[in-house]
């Protein structure tokens, strides 16, 4: 995942590509467009997601299993605005400059950072759907504030394989094929289908709840009032993983794409920072997706931007 670095030449040092100058210009636009755009939006998701903790942690009526898992997201995402974007920035800068000590150092760091964040939070839109399910079902005392804390601390663990195995050399030349695209490829496919069964219990149960309410009068009007409020939390986090997706499939099909149509190399490491910054940037705007979609986060944030203004004002 995100394997954008500068591959290296025979020597170990970073490949320069100088055979096409078109390509070597181009290529060095795009490494200062990505980090203009990197650095541009990293200190907005620290902000940003520090307000969305902040807001969580202030209210104990949030501190629900549902909040606690977007908690969790924002924490994330936190850090890739905090350490993710500006090592990446880092190191593009140095492989641009011949810095090559800063390369190999920036990079490894984002090259770990990075995918294991984005693991993380594929798992967690992962156990916020099938949180969703047992809710809806009716099966909601299965899920508490604690058991998600238990479930996070479990998840921490599930890139680490991954990661491990990534970092071995000579992986690929061992296996004859890519193994860190074929887990990507496995784990993507677990995440998706365990997603997709969850949501499709989901909207079978809001299906079936519809049609009873069409055709009794004699349901309690307490208990639509609560199934409408668990309908519009499966919408939310609908559109949160549409943000994750859209986010992301930039990057998966520029490594698609690249292995399949067997593009030059500095062709693919245009496309593949494209997509890259893609990726990265949906740490900045999904907070404005939270304030925008979940009320309760939206009216809390709007209290902690009013003290911290005051705060301001009283120091000035």
């Amino acid at each position: 995942m995100i394997n954008t670095s500068g591959s290296s030449s025979s020597d170990g040092l970073p490949f320069k590509f100088c055979s096409n100058h078109k390509l070597l210009h181009t290529y060095d636009f795009v490494t200062i467009l990505t980090c203009i755009v990197n650095g541009a939006s990293s200190p907005v998701a620290v902000a940003g997601n520090s307000l969305i903790l902040a807001s969580i942690w202030r209210n104990p009526s949030l501190r629900t299993p549902t909040y606690t898992f977007l908690g969790f997201l924002a924490l994330a995402d936190f850090f890739i605005g905090l350490l993710g974007q500006p090592f990446y920035v880092i190191y593009r800068v140095a492989d641009l400059k011949g810095y090559d000590k800063l390369y190999c150092v920036a990079s490894a760091v984002a090259h770990s950072i990075v995918p294991y964040l984005v693991i993380l939070t594929a798992s967690t839109l992962t156990s916020m759907a099938v949180e969703r399910w047992l809710v809806m079902s009716r099966r909601n005392s299965l899920i508490t504030v604690r058991r998600v804390y238990f479930i996070e601390s479990a998840l921490l663990i599930v890139p680490v394989p991954y990661m491990a195995l990534r970092r071995l050399p000579g992986m690929d030349e061992y296996f004859d094929v890519p193994v860190d695209s074929i887990m990507e490829g496995c784990m993507g496919f677990c995440f998706l289908a365990i997603f997709t069964l969850a949501y499709f219990r989901v909207f079978r149960i809001i299906r079936h709840h519809q049609q009873q309410v069409h055709s009794s009068a004699s349901i309690a009007g307490q208990s639509v009032i609560h199934f409408e409020k668990y309908k519009r939390s499966v919408y939310s986090i609908l559109w949160i993983v549409a943000l994750f997706v859209l986010s992301y499939s930039p990057y998966l099909l520029s490594t698609i794409l690249v292995k399949a149509l067997n593009v030059s190399y500095e062709t693919s490491l245009i496309v593949l920072h494209i997509g890259t910054t893609s990726m990265l940037i949906s740490s900045t705007l999904n907070p404005f997706l939270y304030v925008w979609r979940l009320r309760d986060v939206r009216q809390e944030a709007k209290k902690v931007i009013r003290k911290i203004l005051g705060k301001l004002r009283t120091l000035l």
